[in-house]
């Protein structure tokens, strides 16, 4: 690591004395073939390549006893389920079956329950004169029609309030500033307007 760091040093130095007088500007390409030099280099010390040996097979066994534990878990996993089907008898087979339909059912029952919820809402909506879009009727679609119809009214108020608070803002706009005050010429339609109004 520090040979590294010296030789950066070293093409930091040699870049303000004129590097490229040395002919060593050969660019990333170059920097990358001196440090894999380098790296040997570093390498041919016995103690640095026992070190580099040790880490390296450190880090393979380490990894070899993570993939080793996820494969043990997932392989126990595996087993328990199926001691678990074989244990079960016909009759629980059977039962298991049902239970998972019975499951599914009841999604389905669940989804369809809110799209009815989803199309009232939508009529709802278009009686307020609000196009419902997906976002809004992710938004007021609650569990039930109570619930729905609760979230539908508090919507309306909002948007109702909303354009009443832009339309009362329009109706009341800004008064035109005056320029009496200031010395321009005035055209000749201002001037035909200002000798009726005195």
């Amino acid at each position: 690591m520090n040979l590294r760091r010296f030789n950066l040093q070293l093409f930091a130095e040699g870049e303000e004395g004129g590097a490229e007088e040395n002919g060593n500007a050969s660019g990333a390409e170059g920097e990358e073939g001196k440090e894999d030099d380098d790296f040997d280099t570093f390498l041919k010390n016995g103690d640095h390549q026992a070190e580099f040996d040790r880490r390296v097979a450190k880090a393979l066994e380490t990894q070899k006893s993570k993939l080793d534990a996820a494969h043990k878990s997932a392989l126990a996993t595996a087993r328990t389920e199926a001691e678990k089907l074989a244990k079960m008898n016909a009759e629980q087979k059977e039962q298991y079956e049902i239970d998972q339909l019975r499951k599914e059912n009841e999604e389905l029952k669940a989804a369809q329950a809110r799209a009815e919820l989803a199309r009232t809402a939508s009529q709802l909506l278009k009686e307020s004169q609000i196009d419902a879009t997906t976002d809004i009727l992710d938004f007021v679609v609650g569990s039930d029609a109570e619930s729905t119809q609760a979230n539908i009214a508090k919507f309306v108020g909002i948007i109702q309030a909303q354009v009443k608070a832009a339309e009362v803002a329009r109706a009341t706009g800004k008064t035109p500033k005056s320029y009496k005050g200031e010395s321009k010429e005035l055209s000749e339609m201002d001037k035909r307007i200002a000798k009726y109004k005195k």
